[in-house]
């Protein structure tokens, strides 16, 4: 396996192996290939490809995106984590993000407080609807599931999960918003809702509960 550190540069490599060091201290543009890659932006804006394969990518700090391609994937990022096709494991990290999970049984880890994360397990990040489908999983790691609420987001066919602890003053400023829930369609849902215990339910059963559906509060800085 070939190994890379690219040492604070604005760089673009293409390896199996990569770690991109500081880059913004500077940007990297790293690629693996259609085999087995671990791709480690670590500082810097960095945009990170799987392409085929089983991929481990991860952003680091900074704004990133990754695109996990084809195969089983685990995408660790900020801002824009795009699976792509397979089986994956998606996870923004601190901030406000948006994950992608496209075809396959996908999971997405939230960790509570946290920030604001979107989620669209049926469109990619050109917004092209229709790309998803497969059995997927919301984890909401640092709650109990059942202290987890949600409502529907007014003029939209989105979803906001929370957890009480993600009010302040109010206002919710830390959860999960599902894109596209509304809009009955299996490539566009979630199916499972899971908390960081292991214990879990259908997300439609959880709906079906009036101490999990709520009236509309406000939201701060949710672009969805």
């Amino acid at each position: 396996m070939e190994s890379i550190n690219s040492n604070r540069g604005v760089d673009e490599y293409w390896a199996p192996r990569i770690s991109g060091d500081d880059g913004d201290d500077r940007d990297n543009t790293l690629y693996g290939n259609y085999d087995y890659n671990i791709i480690d932006g670590k500082g810097g804006n960095d945009t990170i490809y799987g392409f085929g394969g089983t991929d481990v990518l991860i952003g680091g700090y900074g704004d990133d995106r990754l695109y996990g391609g084809d195969g089983d994937d685990l995408l660790v990022g900020d801002n824009t984590v795009n699976g792509i096709g397979g089986n994956d494991f998606l996870y923004g990290g601190e901030g406000n993000d948006r994950l992608y999970g496209g075809y396959g049984n996908d999971v997405y880890w939230y960790t509570a407080n946290t920030g604001i994360d979107v989620v669209n397990d049926g469109r990619t990040a050109a917004e092209v609807p229709g790309y998803g489908g497969g059995d997927d999983v919301l984890v909401f790691n640092g709650a109990n599931l059942s202290d987890l609420q949600a409502f529907r987001l007014v003029g939209s066919n989105n979803l906001l999960i929370y957890s009480p602890a993600g009010m302040v003053d109010g206002v919710v400023q830390h959860g999960v918003v599902i894109q596209d829930f509304y809009l009955n369609s299996k490539s566009s849902n979630i199916e499972y809702i899971q908390d960081g215990k292991g214990n879990y339910a259908t997300l439609s059963a959880m709906l079906a509960s009036d101490d999990f559906l709520h009236s509309d509060p406000t939201i701060l800085d949710v672009a969805a």
